[in-house]
């Protein structure tokens, strides 16, 4: 149950709705501290509601941190399907930038390395390639374009 306690008076050319202080819980069963619930408008104009405990913020701050929010998800989302990071090593900011870093130059690596390979062979060495058992490191070989 949400028991709004006070709103607050909003600009109309901003993306909020609303902002509300509230109070989750029964009377008999309520958390402790009061929250501040916001209602504001995603990018593809979705309504979506946001509860939190920043009141230094004005509405409108943290409804851009909940859109700004979705393009580090997506960026997190890329990095485990791509670069294979499953988990960080380190919980400082330089361990995980580091760890970043080092997956990221290993995927272009991956990924330009082939380019290289395939431009440095001979037309006919590629073509007598593509149907042979290659090594593990040249496994894209066969992905060489016909020149």
């Amino acid at each position: 149950m949400i028991r709004p306690i006070e709103s607050f008076a909003l600009p109309a050319d901003n993306g909020v709705l609303t902002d509300k202080i509230v109070v989750l819980g029964t009377p008999k069963k309520r958390i402790e501290n009061v929250l501040r619930l916001i209602y504001s408008v995603d990018y593809e104009g979705n309504p979506v509601a946001t509860l939190t405990n920043r009141f230094d913020l004005d509405a409108d701050e943290i409804g851009q941190i909940y859109r700004e929010r979705w393009a580090i998800e997506t960026f997190f989302k890329w990095m485990k399907k791509h670069v294979r990071i499953r988990n960080f090593y380190g919980t400082s900011e330089r361990a995980v930038m580091n760890q970043v870093w080092m997956a990221s130059i290993r995927w272009r690596l991956w990924r330009i390395i082939p380019i290289f390979i395939c431009a440095s062979i001979p037309q006919q060495r590629a073509a007598s390639y593509r149907n042979c058992e290659l090594p593990p490191c040249c496994v894209v070989l066969p992905l060489c374009s016909e020149r």
